[in-house]
């Protein structure tokens, strides 16, 4: 009964090897996703639901191991026919934890500076958000397929009487997928 411990002890010793060794410190790696999902958007005073739509890229380097910064640049489009377009770019920070041989849990933070246009005008502003069930599976060394599942996201676009507050608290409702390269 010794024997099949010890052996069950290396065997999940050696899974987490293998995991972390994609996630030292040093490591880079450039990605995109896409998500679309429901928005509920407070506008003017009134507000409404929203069908969002979103396309990112971004670059980043795990500074420890399992923690990644990178920098992201997105684009979103919130709405129909009164749609605000938003364009950010800020940090973000993950934290890697394995959860089987190929498989990562890994939340994630953004925080963004924001441009959106609505009725013609430039409204400048922020974002932020957090992933907090945000998947990553490595089905080889070099490359990651990510999906994000539930986020909390929030964004204020403001310039004169024009304001902007966006809420999302998506689970299902706001996916995204992406695909990574590690280098």
């Amino acid at each position: 009964i010794m024997k099949r411990f010890l052996l069950c002890l290396l065997a999940i010793r050696g899974l987490s090897v293998s995991s972390l060794s994609a996630q030292q410190k040093g490591d880079w790696n450039i990605g995109g996703n896409l998500g679309i999902g429901l928005s509920s958007v407070a506008l003017g005073g009134e507000s409404a639901t929203a069908v969002e739509f979103g396309l990112g890229v971004d670059v980043g380097c795990f500074v420890a191991d399992r923690f990644r910064l990178g920098l992201g640049l997105a684009y979103d489009l919130t709405g129909g026919d009164d749609a605000v377009h938003a364009i950010a770019v800020g940090p973000a920070l993950s934290y890697y934890i394995p959860i089987g041989d190929s498989l990562f849990y890994a939340p994630r933070l953004d925080l963004a500076f924001a441009c959106g246009i609505y009725g013609g005008e430039s409204i400048p502003g922020f974002a932020l958000g957090l992933s907090i069930a945000n998947f990553e599976y490595r089905p080889t060394d070099r490359i990651g397929l990510s999906a994000s599942l539930l986020s909390f996201s929030y964004s204020l676009l403001s310039k004169y009487n024009i304001s902007t507050h966006t809420v999302n608290l998506g689970l299902s409702l706001s996916p995204t997928v992406g695909v990574s390269y590690y280098f």
